[in-house]
């Protein structure tokens, strides 16, 4: 299971994936969320990125080195937010902050819970999604006591569900 959340708050403009039992694969846009708080972000890295390019040609060492301290601390606060390198990459060619940011599915699955709605305010740390890679799934099966002699770890097992009539499933215990 991946629940996916953002770190900084802010409102849910868009929804791409808008309903449960969804297949999304990793990297999806989920949906796209404005934040007040990663506007400022992005402000801080554009202005610091503008007084390293001023300080490159300065006689102080120390300004050089701090102008690129600064640099480098707001783009780790922007990926700390969950942005990725191409979308900070694409920020620099820009030039100008990003108003909605996209928040793509950290893993590839089924979306088995949805909280995200458009315009709901979110809060840092507030599930938005829960994916659940279904690719391999468990089964909990109840045995009367005297049946448990006949099970053993790694024996072949095939089961039915009334609600898939005429199928069989295969796994091991």
């Amino acid at each position: 299971l991946t629940d996916v959340t953002f770190k900084v708050g802010g409102w849910v403009q868009d929804l791409f994936v808008d309903y449960t039992g969804r297949r999304v694969r990793k990297g999806e846009p989920l949906l796209t969320l404005y934040s007040p708080d990663l506007i400022i972000s992005q402000e801080e890295y554009l202005l610091a990125l503008r007084t390293r390019d001023q300080l490159a040609q300065s006689s102080l060492p120390e300004a050089r080195s701090g102008s690129q301290g600064l640099v480098e601390a707001a783009r780790r606060r922007l990926l700390l937010w969950d942005l990725t390198s191409r979308q900070v990459d694409t920020l620099e060619e820009r030039g100008a902050p990003q108003t909605y940011v996209t928040l793509a599915a950290p893993a590839s699955g089924i979306v088995v819970e949805k909280t995200a709605v458009k315009g709901m305010r979110v809060e840092p740390g507030m599930k938005l999604y829960r994916i659940a890679d279904l690719s391999t799934v468990w089964l909990y099966a109840d045995l009367y006591e005297y049946e448990a002699p006949l099970v053993h770890e790694g024996q072949a097992v095939t089961t039915s569900l009334s609600y898939y009539p005429g199928e069989t499933f295969s796994g091991t215990v």
